[in-house]
């Protein structure tokens, strides 16, 4: 054998002792760069208090907010604060308590507007915001089909020409709290006496808990959004409670929505949101949907008492999933079976159908903070042939069923539960943009939704060795590329040693 190749299969490779010695200089300095950058002390987040007596407090929410930074937190003592609020931080803000601690937009545009994401408010009522009032025109009135509250001037509906608008908005958003921001955590809030309660304007992940909306123009606006959540909260004695534009992939659940003069609840093109587990009493409808808004669900709800009709729906959406529908006060079918589901399904105006009605209110269960992680494919991926659909939900009280949806297809059953996986021929698709839908229900019939966007090759145009799921594979040119590579360094490390 070479006596070289010998030399070196033995290890006995002679390094030049100054390599060797610069080798591990640098080794101790890069370990001593870790050690020293594990040890700095991290500085602790700050809170700001504001309306106390002590030192250091402020008496201005804003001259708080001014001087605190990412991660700090604005602690508000009672009282009343005649403010307009900006929050340029990510920060959290947190009365003392929502009864005692009020924020008084004085009837000045927005009382308090968001910016900065990552930021949470708790506990404060915020009250009065501008609410804009306009003549009608030459003194009309709402139609025969139509109804208005003077409470509020300018408001009108219009029910036989599926038209509802509010002349009050006209364009103009003025809200207890303006959001333009993703990740605000709204909790335990009180808003009242604004024209709008809260707008979620081109917003995602944004959520409102445990809140209550009473006296506004409208509650809730949601404004080209998505993958929101209004969970456990009160929209009541509103011209409107809840209204939802180009908004999706959000989910309303817990909620009590009554007396609203209007709607408690309307869609307009917004698609695939989540309606379940609510109280919809005394409003004057209790959800209309209008044209372009498709693929909505709306299941396990309470319809009582509607002063005109409990729904509307003009468009293409389910009003029961996997066998649960809603109970509406005033079905009249029958249960010859007394499974608690009418064997006649409950018809309303114009178009909406739910297939299986209860016939008993529903008891509400708990909010369940159901999450979708998908593993596969990525958002954007580009694939061909079979796609590898994968992901993880998790759930606190477990989940039942998972159901895997392309664009406007049939509902596929995946396989497994907290961990799915699900293979999809996309053969059978077009090439170019499509979507995937998740549907992941826990064990109490509570349902959470995902969205992944993905991009159909053309037969034999992918990525090398793609496989599937957005995740390229090595192909073979670019494996034996590597081999080269390694055996050309070996070869050059032996020849050195000659």
């Amino acid at each position: 054998m070479n006596k070289n190749i010998c030399r070196y299969l033995n290890g006995d490779i002679h390094m030049n002792m100054k390599q060797i010695v610069i080798g591990v200089i640098t080794i101790t300095f890069l370990s001593s760069l870790f050690f020293v950058g594990s040890s700095v002390a991290v500085a602790e987040d700050t809170v700001f208090y504001v309306g106390g007596s002590g030192m250091g407090n402020y008496s201005s929410i804003q001259d708080a907010l001014d001087l605190a930074s990412d991660g700090d937190t604005v602690f508000v003592y009672p009282g009343v604060y005649n403010e307009n609020i900006f929050i340029n931080t990510s920060l959290h803000l947190i009365g003392d308590d929502a009864e005692t601690t009020i924020v008084d937009g004085q009837g000045l545009g927005n009382v308090l507007s968001v910016y900065a994401s990552s930021v949470s408010i708790d506990s404060l009522t915020v009250q009065h915001s501008l609410i804009p009032v306009f003549e009608k025109e030459n003194g009309t009135t709402p139609s025969d089909n139509s109804t208005s509250d003077s409470s509020k001037p300018g408001f009108q509906k219009d029910v036989i020409n599926d038209t509802y608008y509010d002349e009050l908005y006209n364009g103009i958003n003025y809200s207890g709290m303006f959001i333009t921001a993703d990740l605000v955590e709204i909790r335990s809030c009180i808003i009242r006496d604004c024209h709008i309660g809260v707008v979620f304007n081109n917003v995602s992940n944004d959520v409102i808990a445990d809140s209550s909306f009473f006296d506004n123009s409208n509650g809730i606006n949601m404004y080209n959004s998505n993958n929101c959540n209004i969970i456990n909260s009160t929209l009541s004695e509103n011209e409107q409670g809840c209204s939802l534009l180009q908004t999706s992939i959000s989910i309303f659940t817990g909620c009590s929505i009554t007396n609203n003069n209007a709607s408690g609840f309307s869609l307009t093109n917004s698609n695939r949101n989540i309606v379940y587990n609510n109280v919809f009493s005394g409003n004057y409808f209790g959800v209309v949907v209008s044209t372009q808004s498709e693929d909505n669900i709306f299941y396990k709800n309470n319809f009582y008492n509607a002063v005109g009709m409990h729904s509307i729906d003009n468009a293409l959406n389910l009003w029961d999933y996997n066998g649960l529908g809603n109970y509406w006060d005033d079905y009249q079918g029958t249960d010859e079976d007394s499974d608690g589901i009418g064997d006649q399904s409950y018809v309303f105006t114009l178009i909406g159908e739910d297939h299986f009605p209860l016939m008993e209110p529903v008891v509400m269960d708990a909010f369940d903070t159901m999450s979708i992680s998908m593993l596969t494919p990525m958002d954007g991926a580009e694939v061909t042939g079979l796609m590898n659909i994968s992901g993880v939900i998790e759930s606190s009280v477990g989940i039942d069923t998972v159901q895997v949806q392309i664009d406007d297809g049939d509902l596929l059953v995946a396989t497994g539960t907290d961990n799915f996986t699900l293979q999809y021929d996309t053969s059978m698709l077009s090439s170019g943009s499509h979507s995937l839908y998740v549907y992941g229900m826990n064990v109490q019939g509570d349902i959470v939704v995902s969205q992944v966007d993905f991009i159909v090759e053309e037969d034999g145009s992918g990525s090398e060795g793609d496989a599937g799921d957005g995740s390229p594979t090595p192909g073979i040119g670019a494996i034996v590329g590597i081999m080269v590579v390694v055996l050309f360094m070996v070869v050059v490390s032996i020849k050195k040693k000659r």
